[in-house]
Order: structure tokens, then sequence, then C-alpha cells
């Protein structure tokens, strides 16, 4: 295995079997200073909760774009030969997990009218008045 993050020490954020792990420390020090941290709940916690619902985020996801956010190696023939994963195809999961953390986005009309004028390319102004036509 190839390191490509190190902690500032120089180190490799991996160790393998360890109960000192490097990721998981710092992961304590952050729940730690935001008053989050409890006995049990940790870093990989947090990977058990990404993968449980993120493989139910639905519209079109697959396991095979959870495994790669998480990092974990796909054995399968398709894998030696696919080059890459497309955003489209991994943003979903990671809305999912948000809605599922923070509830989905509330739009309001302000947004509806930024949205509508961006893209078409007229005045908010125009956009709020065509909105406000169909309500």
């Amino acid at each position: 295995m190839e390191t490509v993050f190190f902690t500032k020490y120089g180190k490799s954020w991996f160790k393998e079997a360890s109960s000192d792990n490097p990721i998981s420390n710092e992961t304590r020090k952050l729940l730690q200073s935001t008053g989050h941290y409890k006995k049990g709940f940790g870093y990989y916690t947090l990977r058990h909760v990404f993968e449980t619902i993120g493989g139910g985020a639905g519209n079109g996801v697959e396991q095979i774009h959870v495994d790669f956010i998480m990092g974990h190696v796909d054995p399968g023939m398709a894998s030696t030969y696919r080059e890459k994963f497309y955003d489209e195809k991994l943003k979903p999961v990671t809305d999912h997990i948000h809605d599922w953390l923070f509830g989905k986005p509330i739009v309001t009309l302000e947004d509806k009218v930024r949205k509508m004028a961006s893209e078409y390319g007229i005045s908010e102004e125009k956009a709020g008045k065509v909105l406000s036509d169909d309500q």
C-alpha cells in the first residue's frame, strides 16, 4: 500500500490492527472538542453509519459508489477496467447522507427565483413574476 497522507509527524495515518490509530485518535479529539464524544462512538462508528445510510440512497446509486467513497476496493473484474467514477453517480450518495443528517434542504421562493434567473438568463425580477404567477 502506498502512503498518500501523512500525519504532522510524517507518519502514515494507517496502522494495521492497532489501538493507537491516528485517524481514530484525531476523530476522538474532534468529537471531544465539539461536545459529541462518548465511549464507543468514534471514527469506525461513523464509517458504519455512512455505509448503512449511504447504501439506502436509491436514485440509481449502486453499492460500488458507496464503496468508492469509503475507499473500499472492488474485487470484481469490472474494477480492473473501470477508469473513473463520475461525480453525478457519487453526489446522490453524499446528498442522501446529508439529508439524513440534517433533513431535506428547504427551498425558498428566493432560491427558485435565483435558479430560474440563472438558468434562463433573465432578471430575478422577471423570474419572480413568472414564479408568483404560477402560484
